[in-house]
């Protein structure tokens, strides 16, 4: 039978892809976006209700689930405003959700709401599951006391009795958007090699994959807290770019020095390309999950498979 889901976040590079699997499961799909007529162009074919603010739910409405994937993207160059536009939209957000939550007079079974690996920090050699603590001498401290501070308000969903589900995302891997969007251009060239010694660990998913946990969390009672979204096989930055070289039919040539990115994203570069994390998605292998991409290599050939 299907559900009545909330999503904020719906009209991303994760969110529209969501979107498409749940209206293929017979679900019904309310996306929250600033702009419902131009979300509404992006899904022309698709039964999806748009809403421009939380306050056109009324207090009788029934979801079944919320899903918060809304956010201001991390991939760009860090200073103060940009800094403060990233934590606003997370934080604004899932305070807002919390507070539907708290008003609607029947409460949703789930919430799942985004964060990332960000919250353990960085690290050269441990790995991290969903049992791990943060990391006390990690490089950075952005990324991480964001993460944390997003979880807080998302976790106030519990003491509403709701199943809380802290979805922690590795680096997502598809063509259209992401990293792979970025990197595209200089290593169709040839030119896209490892970032800085290559050495940092690179913590990585395919969307299918993403979308297959956030699913799996949905149906599965016995998820709560965090699930890690990542692959179960963490690569080295230097052997993720040699097989971004394999699936697109190009040498690996030059790396791309960590000065230069640091001249281009400021702290970004140091905290989130230059420093990495090993993650493993424990939760999601003991709850059943089966990945249909465990290895980089067979991700990448399948997103790249027509080039």
């Amino acid at each position: 039978m299907g559900k009545n889901i909330l999503i904020t976040g719906g009209t991303g590079f994760i969110g529209r892809a969501l979107c498409k699997s749940l209206l293929e499961q017979k679900h019904a799909v309310t996306v929250l976006t600033r702009h419902p007529r131009r979300a509404a162009n992006k899904f022309q074919n698709d039964d999806i209700t748009f809403i421009g603010d939380l306050s056109e739910i009324k207090n009788d409405h029934v979801f079944n689930a919320v899903i918060n994937l809304a956010g201001e993207p991390i991939a760009q160059r860090w200073n103060d405003k940009t800094k403060a536009k990233i934590f606003g939209s997370r934080i604004h957000t899932t305070k807002k959700l919390v507070a539907l939550l708290k008003r609607l007079d029947q409460k949703p079974d789930v919430f799942i709401s985004g964060s990332a690996i960000g919250w353990y920090g960085t690290h050269t050699d441990k790995v991290y599951d969903e049992q791990s603590h943060p990391s006390e001498n990690d490089i950075g401290s952005y990324s991480k006391n964001l993460c944390q501070a997003w979880e807080t308000e998302a976790l106030k969903a519990q003491q509403l009795n709701i199943r809380t589900v802290l979805l922690r995302t590795g680096v997502v891997l598809e063509k259209d958007g992401g990293t792979l969007k970025e990197l595209y251009p200089p290593s169709i060239m040839g030119v896209g090699g490892p970032i800085g010694d290559g050495q940092q660990w690179f913590s990585w998913i395919h969307r299918n994959d993403l979308i297959g946990i956030i699913l799996h969390s949905l149906d599965h009672d016995n998820i709560e807290g965090p699930i890690n979204g990542t692959a179960p096989n963490p690569v080295r930055n230097k052997e993720f770019a040699k097989a971004l070289g394999h699936a697109l039919h190009r040498p690996v040539l030059l790396p791309v020095p960590g000065i230069a990115l640091k001249a281009l994203f400021s702290d970004m570069a140091e905290e989130i390309m230059l420093h990495g994390q090993n993650v493993v998605p424990q939760k999601a292998l003991d709850t059943g999950y089966v990945f249909h991409y465990p290895e980089v290599r067979e991700a990448l050939n399948n997103i790249y498979q027509d080039n």
